[in-house]
């Protein structure tokens, strides 16, 4: 292993403009320290804890070009560490000079910052601390990382911040430039992530407030400052700012999703981080036409992901937008609806839908400031819900490879939500099918008829079955042949 330990240390050194062995060799390094067995033995190698000692002086760290090498090189040493454990120490002095680094460049200036040395700084820690945390893997690993990451660090207003909040100043300067906005999101992405359930503080702690904090006090400004840039003006525009938006939806997404951070309190005692978080982020996400936002599919699928989980974890938060905001949010909702050009946009938009019909439902006759704001939403957009509903319908009978569960529960909440809307939208099916007025009438009839006012899992349930029925003989009228997407055919056995 000593040998093994040495070539590998070698390569790193002597082959640091070679793509391709470094690739190698860092995976191999990574594998080797990821190893029970492996990596202790390779603990054991003088020339690994040598770098251990002075990870940051290795020849490869100072090629721009090695971001993915580095990334991974720094995971394969948290890893080794993880194998000497004791009381997390070892890992907390181990990272220092990165947080040295973090703190310096929270106390530089505007024209400091705008130095291409400043950008390769920003760009190699971020990468540095994104291998940490992809090797967090557990609670223990993650709260150490995090306590490392939450030393105070003076800001260049005298301020007093973390840190990780330092990272807020460079994206202030440098948000033109995509590299260093690319490193940082990139690591705010596996900093929320709650994998493995491995973000877990103690119930009383404010860690998980401060961590929330932390990355919004870095995502509010920067949306505000990209939703700033015209598009038109841009020579790549995905490049330029549709992938650092991509990301900052990740990212919100994924503190949403997560379990650390309790709104509800946060909303109780005033605190206003999140809406002024989605306000920005929202603002950002308007500014890309809908065409560009379909045509980039992992672009759409991140911001269709942020709203179907804001919807299902805290619909408070979307309810409580501006009304323009939110209006526009559903309007981009059916965009998704409509969309073909990638299943997973139905899906997350009819999910979305759902679960603020449920909401409706649930809540009609339960008086509360969130039910006052939903109907004042409804009443500026009287047509919502009717439209969403032909939207709905119109995917359920024509379209030849059908999401029958999706389109099937967003359907039926609608449909209980505000039966008007279900009667407008029948009748003017019906009518289009002038043929047929009569028997398209007894289909939506037989659809709805006995259908329990209840969202349970059962009731849910059954009408799919109903929902496919009426799917197949709605397309024999029209002379179209019945297909459902693999999965729904599963479901709909297994169901049968």
């Amino acid at each position: 292993m000593r040998m093994v330990a040495e070539k590998l240390i070698h390569n790193l050194s002597a082959w640091s403009d070679t793509p391709a062995v470094m690739d190698r060799t860092v995976d191999l390094f990574l594998d080797l320290s990821a190893g029970d067995r492996s990596g202790k033995m390779l603990l054991k190698c003088d020339v690994v804890q040598l770098v251990l000692k002075n990870h940051t002086e290795l020849p490869f760290l100072q090629n721009m070009a090695a971001r993915r090498q580095r990334t991974i090189f720094y995971s394969a040493l948290v890893c080794l560490l993880v194998h000497q454990w004791g009381d997390g120490q070892p890992l907390m002095a181990f990272m220092q000079p990165l947080v040295d680094t973090l703190k310096q460049i929270g106390t530089s200036s505007d024209q400091e910052l705008s130095s291409p040395n400043a950008s390769a700084a920003v760009i190699n820690v971020a990468c540095d601390l994104r291998g940490i945390i992809e090797a967090a893997t557990s609670s223990q690993i993650y709260q150490v990382v995090f306590e490392a990451l939450q030393q105070g660090a003076p800001s260049s207003s005298g301020t007093q911040g973390t840190a990780v909040s330092s990272l807020a100043r460079a994206c202030e300067v440098m948000y033109q430039d995509p590299n260093v906005i690319k490193a940082v999101l990139h690591f705010l992405v596996e900093l929320v992530y709650d994998g493995l359930h491995r973000i877990t503080f103690n119930q009383h702690s404010d860690s998980g407030l401060r961590l929330f904090k932390d990355v919004c006090g870095i995502i509010s400004p920067l949306c505000l400052k990209l939703s700033a840039v015209d598009t038109n003006s841009l020579t790549d525009p995905y490049t330029q700012k549709f992938k650092a938006a991509r990301l900052c939806f990740d990212v919100i997404g994924s503190v949403v999703e997560g379990k650390y951070v309790n709104f509800g309190v946060m909303d109780l005692y005033g605190d206003r981080t999140l809406h002024s978080t989605l306000d920005a982020v929202f603002r950002l996400a308007f500014t890309i036409p809908s065409s560009e936002m379909m045509k980039y599919v992992k672009l759409g699928v991140a911001y269709y992901h942020l709203v179907e989980s804001l919807f299902r974890n805290y619909l408070t938060a979307a309810i409580a937008l501006q009304p323009d905001l939110f209006v526009r949010l559903l309007s981009s909702v059916q965009d998704g609806i409509v969309a073909s050009s990638d299943v997973r946009f139905l899906i997350l938009s009819a999910s979305s839908v759902d679960h603020l019909a449920s909401f409706v439902f649930e809540n009609a006759r339960r008086p509360s400031p969130q039910m006052t704001a939903v109907r004042a939403h409804l009443e500026s957009s009287p047509d919502m819900l009717s439209a969403f509903l032909e939207v709905l319908f119109n995917k359920l009978t024509f379209e030849d490879q059908c999401e029958l569960v999706a389109l099937s529960q967003a359907i039926l909440t609608i449909s209980l939500a505000d039966q008007d809307a279900f009667r407008t939208v029948s009748a003017r099916i019906a009518s289009q099918m002038s043929s047929h007025t009569q028997t398209v009438n007894e289909l939506f009839g037989t659809l709805m008829q006995n259908v329990p006012l209840s969202l349970g899992a059962q009731e849910r349930e059954a009408f799919v079955l109903r929902a496919d029925t009426f799917r197949r003989e709605m397309r024999a009228l029209c002379g179209l042949t019945s297909a459902l997407n693999p999965a729904d055919q599963g479901g709909h056995h297994m169901l049968s």
